[in-house]
């Protein structure tokens, strides 16, 4: 009743919600909410955010990032500063999870106004099926995260929708394994389990101390047999840690070569992320921008000749 108070203060849901419209709202079960459901829902998420303490900024660090990035990435900084300074304009993936019982959520997220991020078919092959289902919200909406239950799986993950890029990048097939080197919280991890069919395929998880980039991709280079592709991400947009890490490489090792990320897959994502331009170009870095706020993400492949 409180809350269903200060609610009717801040937002134009109307006083006389029930409290079971409230709870069906906000409590994750089959079907679709109604109308009345999903505006409350919408205003819950929203009020919880305003109610969020803001983190403080140290103006010493934001000012080095403002001299190093604006002359980085240029304009595209302004935004992506803005962004990354606002958590209430951040918005969440929802990662479906295939090996759950998922009945009636897509319906459920649709209802919510979430569209699929990926097409369900290859743009080379009508009838090849992508396995991962990744659903955003044109709003900085978030739904309810799932508690672990003895005996149950999770139907959904939250992620940035933009960690999905490099596990796409990978375009992993059956029968082939993954050295994740570096798995922490775990994002990526759980996405690349998500596209292997158990059985055919090893995923071995290994969490690494740090260490420097250049080492680390020396070892992944090192662990792949020839042919084998080797995808380096990172979650900052800084050129010391992403381009000049792959320069670095491919002047120090030889018999390894720069993969592009193939096309289709940018244009695919393209209307969703804001990727920036890098002359030349030794990866992809996806930016997040006011409306688009997915990312920092930054990919490149790279594959051992011999």
């Amino acid at each position: 009743v409180l809350f269903l108070r200060r609610l009717s203060e801040e937002t134009d849901v109307a006083t006389n919600c029930s409290l079971p419209t409230l709870t069906n709202a906000l409590a994750f079960k089959s079907g679709s909410p109604d109308p009345l459901c999903r505006s409350v829902y919408l205003a819950f998420t929203s009020t919880l955010c305003k109610s969020k303490p803001q983190k403080k900024v140290c103006k010493t660090v934001l000012k080095h990032f403002d001299a190093q990035y604006s002359e980085e990435l240029g304009e595209q900084w302004h935004s992506a500063r803005d962004v990354l300074l606002n958590p209430l304009s951040w918005q969440y993936g929802v990662l479906l999870n295939r090996f759950s019982d998922r009945t009636n959520l897509k319906q459920w997220l649709a209802e919510l106004g979430y569209t699929n991020l990926l097409p369900q078919t290859h743009p080379k092959s009508q009838t090849a099926h992508i396995p991962l289902q990744c659903f955003i919200h044109q709003d900085p909406v978030r739904i309810p995260t799932q508690s672990h239950h003895p005996g149950w799986l999770k139907q959904y993950f939250l992620l940035n929708a933009a960690s999905l890029l490099p596990v796409l990048s990978l375009n992993l097939k059956e029968g082939e394994n993954v050295l994740d080197l570096c798995a922490a919280p775990g994002g990526k991890s759980l996405a690349i389990l998500q596209t292997v069919t158990p059985g055919k395929s090893r995923y071995m998880w290994r969490i690494m101390p740090i260490m420097q980039f250049f080492l680390k991709v020396g070892s992944a280079l090192a662990a792949v047999r020839p042919g084998g592709v080797v995808v380096y991400s990172t979650c900052t947009m800084s050129r010391a840690e992403n381009q000049s890490v792959v320069e670095a490489v491919l002047a120090s090792y030889q018999g390894v070569e720069l993969l592009e990320l193939e096309q289709h897959l940018i244009d695919s994502l393209s209307d969703n992320f804001c990727f920036a331009h890098f002359h030349p170009s030794v990866g992809q870095l996806v930016i997040p921008q006011k409306d688009k706020t997915w990312g920092p993400m930054y990919v490149s492949r790279l594959q051992r000749i011999y």
